[in-house]
């Protein structure tokens, strides 16, 4: 996940760097999607609840079944794909929500 400003700055560092070839941009911290929608809520004022009752068995499932693992699985770049010679990183996980939300 990464967030547009972020995107933004990467993108004006590498046009001024002059620099080329295959990069993965994301946000400095990784998001758990449950952390993002409690922070989107609270952003809103809104609480949100978050109910355990089927942990266990989606993680059951998630090692058997191939869609499962899509859908609830952890996919994301290794942070050392992520990294630039100089930091493109404008906003951390809180202000990125909060910018993206309150507009």
């Amino acid at each position: 996940m990464i967030h547009i400003d972020n995107l933004s700055e990467l993108l004006a560092l590498i046009v001024l760097n002059g620099d080329s070839g295959t990069f993965h941009p994301q946000n400095a911290d990784y998001v758990c999607t449950s952390d993002l929608v409690s922070m989107i809520g609270a952003v809103h004022g809104n609480r949100v609840r978050r109910l355990g009752l089927f942990n266990g068995v989606i993680g059951k499932l998630v090692d058997r079944n191939v869609m499962m693992n899509k859908l609830f699985g952890d996919f994301a770049y290794a942070k050392e794909l992520s990294a630039y010679p100089q930091d493109y990183h404008v906003r951390d996980f809180f202000d990125s929500v909060v910018a993206t939300e309150r507009k």
